[in-house]
């Protein structure tokens, strides 16, 4: 095998073993980014069923009526989903 063949083997080795590498790395930070897209969701829910748990509670003890409940919740629910978007 001449010389040039052999370094020619090398390059293609070299370089398939770089897209394997990348190919990897890629596939990792997919699954990093869609974990933290799972937790930010996660959160985002519990916030919102607490925030409403909250609100159906003060308006089942008398302290609200139920259209200012809505209200405070949708406002309160928006305003945390804003918070969370923002970082």
């Amino acid at each position: 095998m001449k010389l040039s063949s052999k370094f020619r083997l090398i390059v293609v080795v070299a370089a398939m073993g770089l897209i394997a590498l990348a190919s990897f790395w890629l596939n990792t930070e997919q699954r990093v980014i869609e974990s933290g897209k799972r937790e930010e969701i996660k959160n985002l829910v519990e916030s919102a069923s607490g925030i409403i748990a909250r609100q159906y509670r003060l308006e089942t003890e008398g302290k609200t009526t139920r259209p200012e409940a809505q209200q405070s919740a949708i406002e309160s629910v928006r305003a945390t989903a804003q918070v969370l978007r923002n970082g």
